[in-house]
């Protein structure tokens, strides 16, 4: 198996930075406003005449968020679990225990995103449903932290390329909201569109389960407390066996300790798509 890490950098000083083990990729040429997109189809064709089997991404800054993995145990890793079309390493695992999905989560902090992605899911075929489907720690993934094969890679593009394309013909007051402020704190002036392409990932990986086979990384596991380990666990479990009751119990146990202000049993009890 080939595998291939890229290392984004979009400025020379930031050269002597980047890690060894990973393939220099240089971006100060692809659209800012793209984010990870510009870099991933940059990749794509490099990986192709490459014969590589498997490969992704990771920015110059990856340790910031996978501190406590180096680019030897991120290989090692890949290497003894051949045979998936996807393997992605999501840094927060405590997320994983009290949030149901990407979505929920994207909405606290990017005001607008649920009113965008439902009227941009049926432009992409994904039922809207998916915004409030429950995912487990082998579906979420907070970065864009993946790689796959030529199998995943032209399917998730697919629907990226799609996703660019259909901008313009949103409805005049959603393509308003996609095309202004995301309101992300540490840059006011970004649109929307990199935070709702980081979350697609999970949902893509969430509609294709039975298409796609899927290794998921949680980092940090083994520094949780109790009360995270079980709540994660419990979540899991509910999301895998399809027990809606087991999730009622951990929707209202995060909501005593976080009161994330969104009850979403009754939109599960009337959507089953996956329970």
């Amino acid at each position: 198996m080939k595998i291939k890490i890229y290392q984004s950098f979009f400025d020379h000083s930031q050269i002597n930075l980047l890690t060894p083990e990973f393939t220099p990729f240089d971006n100060s040429k692809n659209d800012p406003d793209l984010r990870e997109t510009g870099i991933q189809m940059g990749c794509y064709t490099d990986a192709i005449a490459s014969n590589t089997d498997i490969w992704g991404v990771f920015s110059w800054k990856w340790k910031e968020k996978l501190p406590n993995l180096s680019a030897s145990q991120i290989l090692s890793y890949l290497e003894n679990n051949p045979g998936y079309d996807v393997y992605f390493f999501n840094p927060f695992s405590e997320l994983e225990s009290y949030v149901p999905n990407m979505w929920e989560q994207g909405q606290n902090y990017h005001p607008n995103m649920l009113a965008i992605c439902k009227e941009l899911f049926p432009y992409l075929g994904l039922d809207v449903n998916l915004l409030y489907e429950p995912m487990s720690y082998n579906t979420i993934c907070w970065s864009s932290f993946y790689l796959g094969n030529k199998k995943f890679w032209d399917e998730w593009l697919a629907l990226i390329k799609r996703y660019l394309n259909c901008i313009e013909f949103l409805p005049e007051s959603i393509k308003k909201y996609h095309n202004s402020s995301a309101n992300y704190i540490y840059d006011t002036e970004l649109w929307y569109f990199p935070f709702i392409q980081e979350r697609l990932f999970s949902t893509f990986i969430l509609a294709n389960k039975h298409r796609f086979l899927v290794k998921g990384f949680s980092h940090g596991v083994e520094q949780l407390d109790d009360f995270h380990l079980k709540l994660r666990a419990m979540k899991h479990q509910a999301v895998e066996m399809g027990d809606l009751n087991l999730l009622k119990k951990w929707n209202q146990i995060r909501f005593q300790r976080y009161n994330p202000g969104t009850d979403l049993i009754p939109v599960w009890e009337q959507i089953k798509t996956s329970l």
